[in-house]
């Protein structure tokens, strides 16, 4: 299948998988939830992978973070549709409605705050507040 995205590149937007079959590998942490480098990644011990085919929301850390290093590798398994969110299209819906702007704000104090208390072995980029 296609590649996604790469572990180790600097990740740019969030991903929405709306259908098809994906996989992901990655690197077991042993970091505690850090953002990690790519030099620190080749250092983890097991590679891990699961496949899905649910709609998911990959790597939003890229919306509040300027320079998230991808952990894990994102692949389509069959036909896939995904869509992509940046920081720029962040920006745009917030500046076109202010009012969305508190939601925004509160949403990002509220991943920052739970993120140190997600599960280490997991990429950051895979956990999510949905």
């Amino acid at each position: 299948g296609d590649i996604i995205f790469n572990s180790g590149r600097v990740a740019e937007c969030m991903y929405v998988t709306h259908q098809g079959r994906f996989r992901i590998q990655y690197r077991v942490q042993e970091l505690d939830n850090v953002a990690v480098t790519p030099s620190s990644f080749l250092k983890s011990r097991a590679m891990e992978e699961f496949v899905f085919d649910d709609s998911e929301w990959i790597c939003e850390v890229s919306l509040f973070t300027a320079k998230f290093v991808h952990q894990c590798t994102l692949q389509s398994e069959s036909f896939t549709d995904a869509f992509t969110f940046s920081r720029k299209d962040l920006f745009t819906c917030v500046v076109r409605s202010p009012r969305s702007t508190g939601f925004v704000y509160r949403y990002a104090q509220e991943y920052i705050a739970v993120a140190p208390h997600m599960p280490s072995f997991m990429p950051l980029e895979m956990q999510s507040l949905r």
